[in-house]
């Protein structure tokens, strides 16, 4: 139970404010006076006096004193109940003025004779229990000036009588004013309980209705008001001063019948602090008797049954609830707990008195024994309060607690946060270092497999060039030797037209090879420039030719040299295709050279005689050109397929290859000309790469 947020000593205080204020209000009339006289010897019969001509009845002519019994009790004096009741009293010799006789009867009227004349009469005397709202009243009735000494007679209807004064089974006689103080000081004690009890109760539900709480606690105070409030009212209404006061039988009836729900209260804060417990009925004690209440209103409204026909059945259960409590409370006096053994002994002081009044008033009618319920109840109502101010009190402490290690934990987690945040940031300097140096890094490797398929380049151009120079050289020695014949013709004045023939010829072949070396230079030149490439219009054919060949011939500058059969197969639709010549080159050189490589590891292991061999393909198909390299070499496995174009993958030996030529040649076929790349297939007898390219327009 969370009971810091339910300011208990708010409730008492506000209840005992309350009614000290009603106390003095009233107190303020309480005077000095002239205390009322008490009839007593009381004489009653049952049933109805015959009445003469005149409608005097004979019994108050005729006192037949034999017929009469004495009685303590005016309260349902002995003998069988019939529709009347008569009781009698002599009056004292002397009276003073303006003597009132206080009388009380619910639902019921009542006549009153001095000797034989009437002089009172408060409505028909005959009995219906349906007539009983008809706001039958407290009787404060004026006696005759003349009734000193005289014999009172008073005539009940009988169904349920209630014949008291100020206190129970007595009769006053007094000034209306000294009734009303004789009453306020006889119970004034027990009235302010009671009334100190039912305000607790209203200001719970004040505090329930306005409050915040939570759903256990709206039930806790749910519960502490209505234990307080219902026995509050019980014991407030069925004193003779409240119906002096209120005068209305009717509504003083209804709330003292909320005296039933007094035990759902009491047993629901029972549930509530302590606990219900296993196996215990509790729980269906409550929900009974809340249904009895709702049965009896609805049964004595109807009129099916009255109320005090089955009260001792209502205050035998009130009694068996009782007991269920006494004995479900002694596992907790038991209990570990303090507050649960202190909450158990209050309960026990709580029922015992509630079944001392329950089965001698309740059950045997015994008016005339005191009421020991308001002491125990209140000394419960104390006993809950210290309890939840203690527990609000623990919970309060706890709470501070808390707040300070909350306090404590925030200095601390604020220092963490900061220390972590610069350990966060030093992370995060330190891996912006690491990635700055991953680009570098990988700039370096992409450079490096640049400069591998340059080197490859360059050793195929070295390669290609010999031709030209050698051309170059060999025609240059031939022209010096012409010359030489051309200068000694010229002396001896023979014909020199063939000579300078064979000049211009060996000229114009050092022209053609020069421009050819040239053109080797000026294209290895262009694929070692950095920077954008612009795309240009050329024609695939010719591009694949002379980069297959640069390729082969950087091969066969290595050192591992093999012998390839080279089989071309151009399609010659094939025209021209809008492309950057320097990328698609490197594509090609970087296919070719993966399959020297891989017919090279081939032939090392093969047994049997082994011819390498490489195919080009150009075909067209639809809107793209395709360009096909397949090897004979051993191929590679399908997990190695899936990732051969992934950045720094490679199938050679760890400082062979970066791993980064298929990968850059894939960004230029697909990122770069959005073409596509892919592996056709591969398997024991080779690998076959296609790119594809869209065609020109």
């Amino acid at each position: 139970m969370k009971s810091d947020k339910l300011p208990v000593w708010i409730v008492l205080i506000l209840a005992v404010i309350i009614t000290t204020q009603s106390a003095a209000q009233s107190g303020n009339r309480v005077l000095e006076y002239t205390p009322p006289l008490e009839l007593n010897e009381w004489e009653y019969r049952w049933g109805d006096s015959p009445f003469l001509d005149s409608g005097t009845p004979l019994w108050t002519r005729s006192p037949e004193s034999n017929q009469w019994d004495a009685t303590d009790r005016l309260m349902n004096p002995k003998g069988e109940a019939q529709d009347y009741l008569w009781l009698k009293s002599t009056l004292p010799d002397a009276l003073p003025a303006e003597q009132m006789v206080a009388i009380r009867f619910i639902w019921a009227n009542a006549e009153l004779y001095v000797d034989s004349t009437r002089f009172y009469q408060s409505g028909p005397m005959e009995y219906r229990y349906s007539n009983r709202f008809n706001n039958y009243t407290f009787h404060l009735v004026q006696l005759p000036s003349d009734a000193a000494g005289k014999t009172l007679y008073i005539r009940v209807v009988s169904g349920f009588n209630d014949v008291i004064g100020i206190r129970p089974d007595k009769v006053y006689l007094g000034e209306e004013n000294s009734l009303l103080r004789f009453a306020l000081r006889q119970n004034v004690i027990s009235f302010g309980i009671g009334g100190v009890l039912a305000n607790i109760g209203i200001v719970a539900f004040i505090l329930l209705l306005i409050g915040k709480r939570d759903r256990e606690n709206r039930w806790l105070l749910f519960y502490f008001g209505l234990s307080s409030f219902c026995y509050g009212m019980n014991y407030v209404c069925a004193h003779v001063l409240s119906y002096m006061l209120t005068q209305n039988t009717i509504l003083l009836y209804f709330l003292t019948s909320t005296f039933l729900l007094f035990p759902v209260g009491l047993l629901g804060l029972f549930e509530g602090i302590v606990g219900a417990g296993k196996g215990s009925i509790i729980k269906w004690l409550r929900y009974a008797h809340g249904w009895l209440w709702v049965l009896a209103i609805v049964l004595d409204i109807s009129g099916v049954l009255p109320y005090f026909t089955w009260a001792p059945v209502i205050f035998a259960v009130l009694a068996v609830s009782l007991i269920t409590m006494i004995i479900t409370v002694i596992p907790a006096i038991k209990n570990k707990d303090s507050e649960a053994r202190i909450f158990g002994v209050a309960m026990i002081i709580t029922a015992v008195p509630g079944m001392f009044d329950t089965v001698f008033q309740g059950i045997l009618g015994r008016s005339d024994l005191p009421s020991m319920s308001p002491l125990g109840i209140l000394f419960f109502i104390f006993i809950l309060i210290y309890l939840l101010d203690r527990r609000f009190s623990r919970n309060s402490n706890q709470l501070r607690d808390a707040h300070q290690q909350l306090e404590t934990y925030s200095l601390s987690l604020e220092e963490r946060v900061r220390d972590r945040t610069e350990e966060l940031s030093q992370k995060n300097k330190t891996l912006q270092d690491t990635l700055n140096e991953l680009k570098d890094m990988q700039q370096q490797l992409v450079q490096s497999e640049k400069m591998a398929s340059l080197g490859q380049l360059t050793a195929g151009i070295a390669h290609e060039i010999k031709n030209p120079l050698n051309f170059v050289n060999n025609f240059a020695v031939l022209s010096i030797e012409l010359a030489d014949e051309l200068n000694e013709a010229v002396e001896k004045g023979e014909d020199v037209e063939l000579i300078l023939e064979d000049l211009k010829m060996n000229a114009a072949n050092i022209t053609k090879h020069g421009q050819r070396a040239d053109r080797i230079v000026r294209s290895m030149m262009e694929h070692a420039r950095s920077g954008k490439r612009e795309i240009q219009t050329v024609k695939l054919n010719d591009l694949v030719e002379e980069y297959v060949n640069l390729a082969f011939h950087g091969m066969r500058a290595q050192k591992e040299a093999i012998n390839v059969s080279i089989v071309r197969n151009y399609d010659d639709h094939v025209g021209d295709v809008m492309l950057v010549p320097q990328e698609i080159g490197r594509v090609i050189i970087n296919l070719c050279s993966n399959a020297f490589d891989a017919m090279r590891e081939k032939k090392v292991v093969s047994d049997e005689p082994y011819v390498a061999t490489l195919q080009v393909v150009t075909q067209c198909n639809g809107r793209f050109v395709e360009v096909y390299v397949k090897d004979n070499g051993g191929g590679m496995p399908q997990a190695e397929k899936e990732k051969i174009f992934e950045p720094f993958f490679t199938t050679k030996p760890s400082g062979a290859g970066t791993g980064l030529g298929l990968s850059i040649s894939y960004d230029i076929i697909v990122a770069g000309h959005q073409g596509e790349f892919e592996v056709v297939k591969t398997s024991e007898d080779g690998t076959e790469f296609v790119f594809r390219l869209p065609q020109k327009g």
